[in-house]
């Protein structure tokens, strides 16, 4: 996933808006290195996570970097 470049979030967002998925169960590790370099790192993350969130539910489980 990650937040660059790379990430898969226009495919999650185009999978939600045909009807393939319903719901995003993501197991665990959605934070990582809390409180350094002003978030910037998991603000980018849930950023690029946000658009495909607007039209599906998401259940985070609580993984080791929580």
């Amino acid at each position: 996933m990650g937040h660059s470049q790379y990430n898969c979030m226009q495919n999650v967002k185009d999978d939600a808006a045909n009807g393939l998925i319903d719901i995003i169960v993501h197991m665990g590790d959605h934070c990582y290195i809390l409180g350094m370099d002003n978030d910037r790192r998991g603000d980018a993350y849930m950023n690029a996570f946000q658009p495909a969130l607007t039209s599906l539910s998401w259940f985070p489980i609580i993984g080791n970097h929580e």
